[in-house]
């Protein structure tokens, strides 16, 4: 007699692991992915800022006197500071000290002599002299003194005028906006030229209002040619009410100074503190027409999807703002028949 072996009751080596390990089971069930990790982003989202160099101030050379303009550097010459810039003519004005230094002589004379002789009416007796009399010596005197005292000051005057005939650089910078020609007789107060600073650019910025409102820019971190570190210095008052932007300028390291020049436009990166701000890898992002999004293992390796907005780019990565949280396991690989709900096993690699 034939004993019929009965197959649907046979045991296989997987089903007796599955026994065993019911845990094991479901892992080798388990779809395969490989995930990465939600990392912290530390520098805030990128705003591109659009700037200019500038000078926060332009030094105005002028005439101090009706001279002749005798020498002057060109326009574009650089120079240090204490470089001569221009010189007048000292003709007039040396001639015109001297005459003023005998008229002070005279005066100075006229006064030594009036005084003594009030003190010598003064002791005579009122039968050899009058109270007028004594009052008139008293009054050309007081006037020789007054005349003094005011042509010592118009000396003072006329001797800063005379020193300021050559005129000196300030500071290092460059010679612009040349003026007044060889030759010609300058009036005081005359423009001749302008001195531009070289070593004390800044950079000019526009920044949207709306960004702006929610910043205490002294705190931001502004990054240009993604190396050099900029401060925030000041602001205009008032915004522009067209682009609805706000001027704000920056300050430039000095290893910048000689190299940039005025008006040359740059891009400067502004990182502003944001909330729920990530750093999630490239494969990680499903990009769709109506948004983009991840999918997130949770404990149990279940999936969800979470939605996320893209900040900005980097190297191997995207800044999202969502509501990842470090740490956080998504799916880099794998991610074609992914649904809500769907456990996987996470793989260091998949072929």
């Amino acid at each position: 007699m034939y004993l019929v072996k009965n197959t649907s009751h046979v045991l296989t080596p997987h089903s007796l692991i599955c026994l065993f390990s019911l845990f094991f089971c479901q892992l080798v069930n388990a779809e395969q992915v490989k995930v990465g990790a939600v990392t912290y982003w530390e520098h805030g989202e990128k705003v591109l800022l659009y700037c200019a160099v500038a000078v926060p101030f332009k030094n105005q050379i002028s005439s101090h006197a009706d001279a002749e303009l005798i020498w002057v550097l060109p326009e574009g010459s650089l120079v240090k500071e204490g470089d001569l810039l221009a010189r007048q003519d000292n003709f007039h004005l040396a001639r015109k000290s001297k005459m003023l230094n005998i008229r002070l002589s005279d005066t100075q004379s006229k006064m030594v002599f009036t005084n003594k002789e009030f003190i010598r009416l003064k002791e005579l007796s009122k039968e050899h002299v009058s109270e007028s009399q004594l009052n008139g010596v008293k009054r050309q005197y007081d006037k020789s003194k007054y005349e003094l005292a005011e042509m010592k000051q118009e000396r003072e005057v006329l001797n800063y005028r005379i020193s300021r005939l050559e005129h000196r650089a300030s500071a290092v910078g460059r010679v612009a906006n040349l003026t007044a020609n060889l030759g010609e007789n300058i009036v005081i107060g005359q423009p001749i030229l302008q001195l531009i600073p070289t070593l004390s650019k800044e950079l000019a910025c526009s920044i949207p209002l709306d960004i702006y409102d929610n910043n205490d820019l002294s705190t931001v971190n502004f990054q240009f040619d993604g190396k050099y570190i900029l401060s925030y210095k000041r602001q205009l008052a008032a915004a522009n009410d067209v682009k609805q932007s706000l001027t704000i300028y920056l300050s430039l390291p000095i290893e910048l100074q000689s190299r940039l020049v005025i008006g040359k436009r740059l891009q400067v990166n502004m990182y502003q503190e944001t909330d729920n701000l990530t750093q999630v890898p490239f494969d990680a992002i499903v990009l769709e027409d109506d948004g983009n999004y991840v999918w997130v293992l949770d404990e149990d390796n279940k999936v969800r999807k979470q939605s996320v907005d893209i900040v900005s780019t980097q190297a191997t990565s995207f800044i999202v703002h969502s509501e990842l949280k470090v740490g956080n396991r998504v799916v880099v690989r794998g991610k074609q028949s992914m649904e809500a709900g769907k456990e996987v096993y996470p793989v260091s690699n998949i072929l």
